[in-house]
C-alpha cells in the first residue's frame, strides 16, 4: 500500500519512511520487497521485443513522416497562448506556430 501511495519508491525508501514518519507500519514483517508490484516490474524492464518491424526512413519523401506537438503557456508573446510545432522527420526541419 505505501509502495503505490508514494509513488512506487524502492525497499530502501519504505525502511526509511517506517523508521522516521508516525503511524507508518508495514503489515507483511521486516523483508520488504516491491517484486510483487506489477508496474515496477514493466517500468525497469531492460528491453522489450518489438513484434512488428519499424518502417524505414531513409525510403520516406520529405512530408511523409510528420510529429506534431502542442503546447500551453501562460502569458505568451501578443497574447498568444499555445504553439503548434510540426517537425518533419525525414528532413529535420521543423515549423512553429503560435495560437
Amino acid at each position: 500500500m505505501w509502495h503505490k501511495r508514494f509513488g512506487h519508491p524502492g525497499a530502501d525508501a519504505l525502511r526509511r519512511l517506517v523508521n522516521t514518519a508516525r503511524g507508518v507500519r508495514l503489515t507483511y514483517g521486516k523483508d520488504i520487497t516491491i517484486r510483487d508490484c506489477d508496474a515496477c516490474g514493466l517500468g525497469k524492464m531492460k528491453r522489450q521485443v518489438r513484434r512488428q518491424p519499424r518502417e524505414s526512413v531513409a525510403f520516406a519523401a520529405p512530408g511523409d513522416r510528420l510529429a506534431i506537438d502542442f503546447h500551453d503557456f501562460d502569458n505568451g508573446y501578443n497574447g498568444y497562448t499555445s504553439a503548434m510545432v510540426i517537425g518533419d522527420r525525414v528532413t529535420g526541419l521543423a515549423w512553429d506556430f503560435y495560437l
